[in-house]
C-alpha cells in the first residue's frame, strides 16, 4: 500500500511539473532596420487596468527610447513603443520590452495570473 501512495504523489509531482512547464511566458524577436534619426514606433495593443508594459533592457544607443500612450489627451490604453536612434548613429541596438496580460480581476486562482510577454527589438541602424 506504501508503494502505491508513494507512486500517487510521484505521478501528481510529476503532472504538476508538466502543467507548469506548458504556462511559460511568451517571447518575441522583432528585427528592424532603419535609417540614421528614423522613428521607429511599434504597437503594443491595448491594455486593461491591472495591465501594462515597461521596459526592462533599455537601449544604449538613444535619443527617444520610449512607452507611451497614442492619445495622451484621454486614456484609451493604447500603448506604443517609440525609438529614434541617437543622433547620426549607425550600428546596433536592442531594446526589450515586459507587457502585462491576463488578470480576470478574480484574486487568487488559476486564471487570475497575469502573463507575461518578453518583446525584444533589435535594431540594425544604416547610414
Amino acid at each position: 500500500m506504501q508503494n502505491k501512495s508513494s507512486l500517487f504523489i510521484l505521478l501528481l509531482t510529476c503532472l504538476f511539473l508538466v502543467i507548469h512547464s506548458c504556462q511559460k511566458d511568451e517571447e518575441e524577436v522583432i528585427n528592424e532596420t532603419l535609417d540614421m534619426n528614423q522613428l521607429y514606433e511599434y504597437d503594443l495593443g491595448s491594455f486593461g487596468d491591472e495591465e501594462g508594459a515597461s521596459i526592462a533592457k533599455q537601449a544604449l544607443h538613444y535619443k527617444v527610447s520610449e512607452i507611451g500612450q497614442y492619445d495622451t489627451s484621454i486614456y484609451t490604453g493604447k500603448l506604443k513603443y517609440t525609438y529614434i536612434p541617437a543622433l547620426d548613429y549607425a550600428g546596433n541596438d536592442e531594446v526589450t520590452i515586459i507587457s502585462s496580460r491576463g488578470s480576470d480581476g478574480s484574486g487568487s486562482g488559476p486564471g487570475s495570473k497575469n502573463r507575461e510577454y518578453k518583446t525584444r527589438i533589435r535594431f540594425t541602424i544604416n547610414e
